[in-house]
């Protein structure tokens, strides 16, 4: 596993304004609609089935799946790891599928599977172990990190809220809007009603974009200026808003947003 190296440590994107209207446009975005749900929509489905490779070659990630698989599956390690990355292109990607998936591209290999699963939840667990002992600030790169393995490699977009108490310290960590491949509802009654159970002083937004790119759209930003103004009124800080797709990452606050 310690090929796999640090996820993040300087993958912040570049953010660009249109002298017109402020941005430039992207189709992943949470969208208001009628007042009460953000929606995102994508312009077409090839956009955002699966991550970009960019130009980063995949012998990493691959070199590294054969290493843990041939723990169990030495004879097919080699050939196993070839069709995983090449069908879902990153680490991540495979430990962020679902076992029916796994399954469609190697076969009926039980303890490969099981194996990957437990790779995946390890990794994350040790993650957020790393949080849940700090004071929590939007960029430290323990919390980037974190992001990136639980959400930079899922194929449907999230919404995730982050709940923090008076001394920054994690009291909830919750996908609060699942979506398909083409759209993200989320509400923002919800995410304040949880606050309150929680009774926290503030919240970190993030959410992913399948498409590779984390550039924010209008929409991300008017979705987040609402909440901001909500969080105002209810006394509840919206501290930041993190966009994660891949191995990048994007900060409103870091990027002037907020």
């Amino acid at each position: 596993m310690a090929a796999m190296g640090n996820f993040s440590s300087n993958h912040i994107a570049n953010f660009t304004r249109n002298p017109t209207d402020g941005l430039h446009p992207s189709s992943n975005s949470l969208c208001d609609h009628a007042g009460i749900e953000f929606l995102s929509a994508a312009r077409s489905f090839d956009s955002r089935h699966i991550q970009s490779p960019g130009s980063s070659s995949h012998e990493p990630h691959r070199s590294a799946l054969e290493k843990l698989i041939a723990n169990v599956a030495p004879c097919q390690a080699a050939s196993f790891a070839e069709a995983l990355i090449e069908e879902f292109r990153s680490v991540g990607r495979v430990f962020s599928e679902t076992p029916e998936s796994l399954r469609r591209v190697i076969g009926p290999w039980p303890q490969v599977i099981e194996l990957i699963e437990a790779a995946h939840v390890a990794m994350e667990v040790g993650l957020r172990g790393e949080v849940q002992c700090i004071p929590i600030q939007a960029t430290d790169q323990r919390l980037i990190d974190y992001l990136v393995m639980g959400m930079g490699s899922l194929s449907v977009e999230q919404l995730r809220v982050l709940f923090l108490d008076g001394g920054n310290r994690l009291v909830g960590d919750e996908v609060l809007a699942s979506g398909t491949l083409t759209t993200l509802t989320a509400y923002p009654r919800n995410i304040f009603r949880r606050g309150f159970e929680l009774s926290a002083s503030a919240i970190l937004l993030v959410h992913n974009h399948p498409s590779g790119q984390v550039v924010p759209s209008k929409c991300d930003i008017e979705f987040t200026k609402k909440l901001k103004a909500l969080g105002y009124q209810m006394e509840i800080e919206v501290r930041d808003h993190i966009i994660v797709s891949g191995s990048r990452w994007f900060s409103f606050l870091r990027g002037g947003l907020m």
